[in-house]
């Protein structure tokens, strides 16, 4: 069950179904990489950041393979994105 850009349950649902710049449609597609961008993220926190309970991670899903970009330590609390890691 892939998904890209969703509200948690019991929150106003924003789902985007296609790239809002190329309108290339994600709604389900696989987003392969996926998995191993989590793992990076994972690994990365307590690496690069030990002390802060809190991270949003940039991850992009190249052709090389999943690429760390930044962390974002104000990321919105109020409207987490989420998804389903493709495997």
């Amino acid at each position: 069950r892939p998904f890209f850009g969703s509200s948690p349950p019991g929150r106003d649902r924003h789902e985007i179904e296609a790239h809002p710049d190329t309108g290339a449609l994600l709604k389900g597609r696989r987003l392969e990489g996926s998995l191993e961008g989590i793992k990076i993220a994972l690994s990365a926190h307590p690496k690069l950041c030990p002390g802060v309970p809190l991270v949003g991670w940039d991850v992009a899903l190249t052709d090389d393979g999943p690429l760390l970009l930044e962390g974002n330590f104000s990321m919105n609390l109020f409207r987490p994105q989420s998804f389903d890691a493709a495997e």
